[in-house]
């Protein structure tokens, strides 16, 4: 068998592994191991980190997460001698969701935003999508609402990109959830937009999770419209086929009669869902839920008896749950100390080796060290020397930097004042002259001669604008952004989305990629206006440890089959050029996308 055929026999193996993956865990195992041994005979790095990564993935599926780790910490390391970016965002995913589990949530979002760093080099659309809706759940671990909704907008956006249904319906399931608490309207319309979404790909399980979370929305301001939702929710359980679902309807039901003050009816419905809560799907958190209720609602009935006993149910549970949860963080605590127990005994036995070693060879040591100090202070005192000079010429070309843009920035007001007063002047003029001819004549073609004039006038002034406008180590950039889009709008063409994350994205760059940014989006948006046809733009601005990554997204026309780059794209070239960035553009399914990507060290 040839190199070729036994790297096609290697993809074979490892593709039928992942197809057993979520179905039979021991046949994943049986051809990953094959995979394992055929590529040990070929000795190849990037499938070698490709066998690691699915161990750990298959072990963490099996809830052995020690060697989950293990396989991981391994792939790690060969993914970084073949630079295999995907299978290192993969392993730093999966390493932030045993954090996760295990409720390290600062250490699940460090590593989950090391896996967007390598995501940023795979243009993988869909694995973004998946991380970002990581993100955002273990935001709302750590009760960070804001930055959940910011990773589920990205989620959204990516799920669109990559064509993920499913993942976008959870996005809008999952803002829906966060805005409920301060805008129910804005949450109803994120809940229809999941169920138009659930719908269209026939998945009845979500419509009926969907209709539930639309009842639990209004279960107290208008129990009405919560009672339809969940009569919705009711028939659908029949193209399920999951009869314990009904527990869910008789406790929203239960609720809903609680607040029409129905209390014969609510403890009816209460009690029902109590009878089949013993199923696997319940979790406990919704079972301390409903005990809480059925106490709640029997002292608003004046029952006391039964609202001590389901309150005694209540606390008995949840502290049976509180104990878990601890017991669950000693064994953690007291696993990490044996751990570093187990690590500061063998450094403490390394160290004594080495104390043990080094004795004999005292005297030697010294002298080493004295001839070290020497060279270390003659090298130190080279390198001043050196680098004075440097600070010196660099010194010297900031002052002849500062002196270009000054006197770039003189020519371009002189430009804008010329254009202003000369040029704009005369067509005014001109416009008056025709104006008082045409009160005679009464020609419509004079009447277009002004119409184009006015038009002329307008982009004129527009120009003198735009050089006159410069950016000084103060200005707020994202605000000369969103006034640049402000503008846009008025002009009823087009609608802008504009989204900055983290907020304070360009607080750290320089004047001179501030100034150039600016100039980047005035084309971008010049060219929109222009060319593009389009009714709405998104743009969206993100920042990770190398990259600024702007997206700008629009719903028109897309670029031509074979277009010529104009003045305006090569600008955009030129200016990306100076730091090293890059520009991506091709046609979407609603119109077009254009990639930026601009390092920032």
């Amino acid at each position: 068998m040839c190199y070729s055929q036994k790297i096609d026999a290697l993809d074979n193996l490892i593709d039928t592994s992942n197809g057993f993956l979520s179905s039979d865990l021991d046949s994943a195992m049986f051809y990953m191991k094959k995979a394992y041994v055929l590529n040990e005979k070929i000795g190849n790095n990037y499938y070698k980190s490709r066998c690691l990564y699915n161990f750990g993935n298959i072990y963490y599926n099996k809830n052995d997460v020690d060697k989950a780790n293990f396989y991981v910490d391994k792939a790690i390391v060969y993914a970084e001698k073949s630079k295999n970016y995907k299978i290192l965002a993969r392993s730093y995913n999966l390493i932030g969701a045993i954090n996760e589990d295990n409720a390290e949530y600062n250490n699940a979002l460090k590593n989950y935003l090391i896996a967007i760093k390598y995501l940023s080099k795979t243009k993988d659309d869909n694995y973004l999508s998946i991380v970002y809706s990581n993100l955002g759940n273990v935001s709302i671990s750590k009760k960070d609402t804001i930055g959940a909704i910011d990773y589920y907008e990205l989620t959204k956006k990516y799920s669109l990109l990559s064509g993920d249904t499913l993942r976008l319906l959870g996005s809008y399931n999952n803002i829906a959830l966060i805005e409920s608490r301060k805008n129910k309207t804005k949450a109803e319309n994120y809940l229809n937009k999941a169920l138009y979404l659930a719908k269209k790909i026939h998945n009845n399980t979500e419509v009926f999770n969907i209709y539930i979370n639309l009842s639990n929305l209004y279960i107290k301001d208008n129990p009405e419209k919560s009672l339809f939702q969940i009569h919705k929710a009711e028939k659908q359980i029949n193209e399920i086929g999951d009869k314990n679902l009904f527990f869910y309807i008789n406790f929203n039901l239960g609720g809903i009669y609680r607040y029409k003050n129905d209390y014969i009816k609510s403890i009816f419905y209460y009690k029902n869902a109590e009878n089949i809560w013993n199923v696997k799907n319940i979790s406990i958190e919704q079972k301390i839920s409903l005990l809480e209720s059925l106490y709640k609602i029997y002292e608003l009935d004046k029952n006391y008896a039964k609202a001590f006993e389901y309150k005694t149910k209540f606390h008995k549970i949840k502290d049976s749950l509180f104990t878990i949860e601890k017991e669950k963080d000693y064994n953690r605590l007291f696993a990490k100390f044996e751990v570093e127990k187990k690590n500061n005994k063998i450094n403490q036995l390394t160290q004594e080796k080495k104390i043990e070693s080094l004795r004999g060879s005292r005297l030697l040591i010294i002298s080493l060290l004295l001839s070290a100090l020497v060279v270390a202070i003659c090298i130190i005192f080279f390198q001043k020397l050196k680098s004075q000079k440097k600070l010196k010429e660099k010194e010297e070309k900031i002052n002849i930097s500062k002196g270009i843009l000054e006197g770039q920035t003189e020519e371009r007001i002189r430009l804008a004042k010329e254009l202003h007063d000369g040029v704009a002047g005369s067509l005014v003029g001109i416009n008056l002259m025709l104006e008082q001819e045409n009160n005679i004549q009464e020609s419509k073609q004079i009447t277009e001669i002004q119409r184009n004039i006015n038009s002329l006038y307008e982009e004129i002034r527009d120009i003198s604008h735009d050089l006159r406008t410069g950016i000084s180590e103060n200005t707020d950039l994202q605000q000369l952004i969103r006034n640049l889009a402000s503008g846009y709008e008025r002009t009823k063409r087009f609608k802008t989305n504009l989204l900055f994350f983290p907020e304070n994205i360009f607080s750290e760059i320089n004047s001179n990629l501030k100034m150039d940014m600016y100039r980047i989006f005035q084309e971008i948006f010049t060219n929109t206006y222009k060319h593009s046809e389009a009714k709405n733009i998104d743009i969206s601005c993100t920042q990770n440890s190398e990259n600024i990554n702007i997206i700008i997204e629009d719903d028109g026309k897309g670029f031509p089959e074979n277009y010529t780059e104009g003045i305006g794209l090569k600008n955009i070239k030129e200016r990306l050029n100076k730091y090293q960035g890059e520009m991506i553009m091709e046609n979407s399914n609603q119109g077009s996308v254009i990639t930026l990507n601009i390092p920032i060290k």
